[in-house]
């Protein structure tokens, strides 16, 4: 993957103004090489959840998808996956 972009879901609990890249509690994220078909791949990753994740697919390199270290777990999910974020300046 180094050099090349991918798209990555991201979420945004309740739209708090916190985008992170949806992934499980190690760390395997959900991606695309190429454009994702849009939001019914979202929906059917997030099933009803997507509602208040509102999620988007977002096009980052190795290196900016590893500016997500800090691991919020989401109880909608048993605590198995969550969102990570960037780490505050």
């Amino acid at each position: 993957m180094i050099g090349k972009a991918r798209y990555f879901l991201t979420v945004d609990r309740c739209s708090q103004g916190q985008r992170g890249v949806f992934c499980s509690k190690d760390g395997k994220s959900f991606s695309y090489l190429v454009e994702p078909l849009g939001s019914s791949d979202a929906d059917e990753i997030l099933g009803p959840f997507a509602l208040v994740l509102a999620p988007e697919w977002q096009l980052m390199t190795a290196a900016e998808l590893a500016e997500y270290k800090t691991w919020y777990p989401l109880a909608e999910f048993s605590n198995e996956y969550g969102y990570a974020v960037k780490e505050a300046a």
